[in-house]
């Protein structure tokens, strides 16, 4: 395989009937853009009272990708759906390509193409996300990041969104080590 961002120098003879033929060129791999980070912001408390939506947009932010100069300029993405056990813990991947699934559940997009690497959300309802944004090279080379949030009902105080942030933190990590093993029955039964 080769090295993304690697520059490899190919070279043909041809010799017959008495001649040779020669031609050298250079073949430069394209790579991901990378070195940047996602963030979503804010957290916690931008709730609206009467809609159970944000007060304020959750800005989206993508900061310090990078690429190569004949790769510019970039484009961002962003996108999202509701937090599953899949979801553990943020991530960044820097794999030339995003899939449109992760783990087989799909991410629905938020935004077209752009070349600002902010985005305001101001529409997500009460619940647990996973938010995407994608760093897209001119050709095509694609680095993703994961980040994920929690808005919480109207009705919600501080002390409530904590204690169920921490609940489902402790979920995700039974079901993170669980994974491909059953439960025990003691856990089972106190489910039912």
């Amino acid at each position: 395989a080769l090295t993304p961002g690697a520059t490899y120098t190919l070279e043909l003879s041809v010799t017959g009937q008495g001649a040779t033929g020669r031609a050298v060129t250079e073949l430069r791999v394209l790579r991901a853009p990378w070195g940047g980070q996602f963030s979503a912001s804010p957290l916690e408390n931008g709730i609206r009272s009467d809609t159970l939506m944000l007060r304020s947009p959750l800005v989206l932010s993508m900061s310090g990708w990078w690429t190569d100069a004949e790769q510019l300029p970039l484009a961002y993405t962003f996108a999202w759906r509701r937090r599953s056990p899949v979801d553990l813990a943020p991530q960044a991947e820097e794999s030339g390509a995003c899939s449109t699934t992760t783990a087989g559940l799909p991410w629905t997009p938020i935004s077209e193409p752009q070349a600002s690497s902010v985005y305001a959300l101001s529409d997500l309802q009460a619940g647990n996300y996973s938010l995407r944004a994608v760093a897209q090279s001119a050709y095509g080379m694609q680095s993703c990041s994961t980040a994920r949030v929690s808005v919480a009902p109207a009705n919600s105080s501080v002390d409530d969104i904590r204690a169920r942030s921490v609940i489902e933190g402790g979920l995700a990590a039974i079901v993170g080590r669980a994974a491909g093993k059953a439960l025990p029955s003691e856990l089972v039964s106190d489910i039912g």
